[in-house]
């Protein structure tokens, strides 16, 4: 009697597994990439630090909680953004909660590499520090051609004994 139980459970898997394989769609990765929506990340990283060093100097230093690169020129990134520059002057940083920026490049492999920066937007609580300033708003576009810093929404700008305010957002 159990052999009889064990046999015909057997061959049920069995032909469970025949089943799944002959109905299971084949594509080549090619041809699943060319299905894939454009809209999404090709590169995925969660709870990531970047660095970028001349020598044994670091010059640049990035956080977040997700980031999302997507093709050809497109990086997202989400959650306690930390952006850092370390002139010889001091530390420059931008916080912020989201962040996209776009470079100039043709391809994901052109991101990583040397490229140039084209543009960045960012959200919920944006807080630039550049020397002994600190300027703060909800949203914040920053334009490498121009060099400038835009936004719509209202901003505190302090600084060593001054403190400006904007309800009209600033450019």
């Amino acid at each position: 009697m159990g052999k009889k139980i064990l046999t015909i459970s057997f061959l049920v898997f069995l032909g469970l597994a025949l089943f799944t394989y002959f109905s299971h769609p084949r594509s080549s990765p090619k041809e699943t990439l060319a299905l894939r929506d454009s809209s999404t990340a090709r590169i995925f990283l969660e709870d990531f630090n970047i660095s970028r060093y001349e020598g044994s100097q670091m010059i640049h230093s990035g956080k977040a909680n997700f980031g999302y690169f997507f093709e050809p020129n497109r990086v997202e990134l989400k959650g306690d953004i930390l952006m850092e520059r370390y002139p010889k002057d001091g530390v420059e940083s931008v916080r912020a909660q989201l962040g996209v920026g776009e470079f100039e490049a043709t391809s994901l492999g052109q991101v990583m590499n040397d490229t140039k920066f084209k543009k960045a937007e960012m959200e919920d609580h944006v807080v630039v520090k550049l020397k002994d300033h600190m300027l703060e708003t909800e949203q914040a576009t920053y334009i490498e051609s121009s060099k400038t810093l835009s936004s719509k929404r209202p901003v505190i700008i302090t600084g060593e004994k001054r403190r400006m305010e904007g309800d009209d957002g600033f450019l």
